[in-house]
């Protein structure tokens, strides 16, 4: 079975500080799976990254086999964020439906 997400040796650095240190790891279909860790510990810059919103320095992301790059795995992929800060006035969905407007995603 393919993997839908495959982070492999992911690294961030803001100058020289290391927000993430070589982080792997891989998702099935059907898992539930959790990013556990202490306060700083790289959770939601490894998100942000995973979703394209921050470079990586290092490392290899793949969305259901796509690069994290491309518009196909942006197609297979959502996120929202803890702190919607551009649009704090959009319900869930309208920001859903904003997103997926702007990656030329077709709503149904």
């Amino acid at each position: 079975m393919d993997s839908v997400l495959s982070v492999k040796n992911l690294k961030k650095y803001y100058g020289r500080v290391k927000a993430v240190d070589g982080i792997s790891f891989e998702m099935y279909p059907g898992e539930v799976v959790g990013l556990i860790g202490p306060n700083d510990a790289g959770k939601s810059t490894t998100l942000k990254t995973i979703m394209g919103l921050l470079r990586k320095t290092e490392g290899e992301i793949k969305i259901c086999g796509y690069d994290y790059k491309d518009n196909e795995a942006k197609f297979k992929l959502a996120y929202i964020p803890e702190t919607p800060d551009i649009y704090p006035m959009l319900t869930v969905w309208e920001h859903m439906k904003f997103i997926a407007l702007a990656h030329s995603v077709k709503l149904s």
